[in-house]
This record gives structure tokens, sequence and C-alpha cells, in this order.
């Protein structure tokens, strides 16, 4: 059952891999890292739910009863392959500073999720109620931060992203057990449209201010942005099933590529994003305030690079080298 595949998730995930790589594009083409204030508004907004949607849609495929978790610690191979790999080869420093660093060199979001699903292993084992389990792993999560936040033992287990992130996997996992498929999502979705627009504007009346209380709201803004995506996306899949179209077969085609390989892509787009230099361009947008190109331009690069990521990775499976992926 749980493998499943649902044309709905698959097109959410190709959506939430193309964000990602929407919201890096800014950094490592357009402008670089040292500019402030960011001008992208565009990878300003998809950051508030590109890994928040990542981490609900993994708890939403994962059966807590069935899982096997010698199967998803799997996901620390291509974790330490492409991660150590980008770190020589385009990164700055060693496989030290790889572990030690909380980023990962963009590859924290392997490191995270096994670690999850170890959490969920306990959980499991203890035959605790998961509600309750996961209340209490987001408390220990949270003091495990603020003990050890900007220290080597946090920026080493990533206690940022962990604390940040365990309520979206875990919202995934309990949407995962109540049949939400089956709920009336077109009702849902003007309510989580409307609750976004209100978490936006708080978010953006705090601005910069206490840093702990601007990422708890930020957190707050994704849950209804998430909710929002996972039930639009549903309810168009019900609204077109049984239709043909040629716009519609395209959008499945692609949606069904980059959504099944978005793991792939992940690891991948790195090593394409990181030679590929628009600074030129990125000044000439701030320049000539035309920075609004962005909504343009970046959509259709981020989609050029996943496809030419998923062909690479076909490349790499052709070759017996499909390992590196952990699958």
């Amino acid at each position: 059952m749980e493998k499943t595949r649902i044309f709905s998730i698959d097109a959410l995930k190709a959506f939430a891999i193309l964000a990602v790589i929407t919201g890096h594009l800014p950094f490592y083409c357009y402008y670089g890292w040292n500019i402030e204030p960011n001008p992208s508004s565009l990878a300003t907004f998809v950051g508030l739910f590109h890994m928040p949607l990542f981490m609900l849609l993994s708890g939403l495929v994962t059966n807590v009863q069935q899982f096997s978790l010698a199967k998803k610690m799997k996901l620390l191979i291509p974790f330490f392959v492409f991660g150590l790999l980008f770190t020589y080869t385009m990164g700055s420093g060693n496989a030290i500073y790889f572990m030690i660093n909380e980023a990962k060199a963009g590859y924290w979001f392997l490191w995270v999720l096994p670690l999850y699903f170890v959490l969920l292993h306990v959980i499991r084992k203890l035959h605790q109620p998961f509600i309750g389990g996961a209340v209490v792993v987001q408390v220990l999560l949270m003091v495990l931060h603020f003990y050890f936040r900007r220290t080597e033992v946090g920026t080493t287990l990533s206690t940022d992203h962990l604390w940040a992130l365990w309520p979206f996997f875990s919202l995934g996992v309990i949407l995962k057990n109540k049949e939400w498929q089956h709920w009336h999502v077109n009702k849902l979705i003007p309510v989580f449209a409307i609750l976004s627009i209100i978490s936006l504007i708080t978010l953006n009346k705090i601005g910069g201010g206490n840093e702990i209380l601007l990422k708890l709201c930020t957190d707050l803004v994704g849950f209804p942005l998430c909710l929002f995506f996972l039930f639009l996306f549903v309810w168009l899949e019900q609204q077109y099933k049984g239709k043909t179209s040629r716009v519609k077969s395209v959008l499945k085609w692609t949606g069904t590529l980059i959504g099944t390989n978005t793991l792939q892509i992940y690891v991948i787009h790195y090593f394409l994003i990181m030679p590929f230099n628009l600074k030129m361009f990125g000044n000439y947008m701030i320049e000539n305030n035309l920075v609004a190109l962005e909504y343009l331009i970046s959509p259709l690069l981020s989609m050029m690079i996943a496809i030419l990521c998923v062909y690479i990775s076909k490349a790499l499976y052709a070759m017996r080298l499909g390992f590196v992926f952990g699958r």
C-alpha cells in the first residue's frame, strides 16, 4: 500500500523540488550569498514552504507500522556520497567541516530525515500513540536545540532543522492515518488560502525582530501554505480525472518525471547551479529594478535544471552507479 503512487503527490513533489531550485538560483547564480537585504522576493516566498512541504510529504507516504528503518537509513548513502563530493570539488572545506556545519553543504535534508525515521522507530517500539510520542519528541528536540544552539554539537546534529521541521513530518504521518484524500478538499482550499494570507501579513509585521520569534512565525506560515498546496493539488487531480488534452498529457509527463526523481534532482542540482554564474544578469536586474523578472526566468531555469538532473541520474543508473542514490 505504501508503494502505491498517487499522481497529485508526485506532482506536489515536483512542485516542491522546483521551488527548491528556484529558491537557490538567486544565491548561487544571480546575486551571491552576501547581498543584504535579499533582493529576491520569490526566493523568500518559496523558502517559507519548500522544505516544510517536503517533510510533510515524507511523513504522508510513511506507514508508521510497516516502514523499514534499514531502508530509510539508505538515505545516508547519497548524503555522504554527494555531500562529500560537493564539499571537496566545489565547496570550501573537508569532511570534518561538512559534518559539523549545520547545512551540511546543502545536503542537510538527507541527514535530518533519517534521524526522523529513527525517532519514529523509537515511538513505534515503545508502542506509544503517535501524536503523544510526536509531542514528546518535539519538546526534546527544542530542548536539544536551545541547549546546544550555535555549538558544534548543535550544528553537527543540525538542531536548527531538527526542531523546526519535525512538526511538518509529524503532520504528514497524522494525515496518512486520517484518510485525508476523502475529505472535502474544495472546502478546505479557501480556508487555508485565507490562513496563509493572514500568516504572511503577520510575518511581515514582525519583520526583523526577535530571531526565535521570527523562526516560530515563519514555521507557522509554513503550515497553512503546505496544506493549501496539498489540498489544491488533490482537488486539481480530482477535477481533471478522466479528461484528456495535450496540456494535461504534458503536465502529467512532466510531473511524473520530476516528481518520481526528486532525490536524484536534489543531490545533483547543486553541481549544476554552483558553476552557473549569472551575476552580470543579477546586477542588471537590480540596477534596472527588474528583479520581478525572476518570476518568469527562475521557474523556467528550474524546470530545465530538474529535467537535466533526471537524465544525468538515468545515465548513472545505466553505468550501474545507481547505488549512489541509496536505491
